[in-house]
């Protein structure tokens, strides 16, 4: 049996590749979630700063985040 077709030997690599993907997407959530809060926020500090902006249908857009 080739070393490359052992599980014993092929099982922790995968393993390890899978805790490694599971730990890039928490961070990729986590930095597009930060990403989002972070938009959120300097669209009511700047709708804030330049005064409400009235939008069409009766809502002030900028004061309820």
């Amino acid at each position: 049996m080739s070393p490359s077709s052992r599980p014993s030997s092929a099982s922790p690599l995968a393993l390890r590749l899978l805790q490694v993907g599971e730990q890039l997407l928490g961070l990729y959530d986590h930095f597009r979630h930060a990403t989002d809060v972070e938009m959120r926020r300097a669209r009511v500090v700047n709708g804030l700063r330049t005064g409400p902006l009235h939008v069409p249908g009766g809502g002030v857009y900028g004061l309820n985040c």
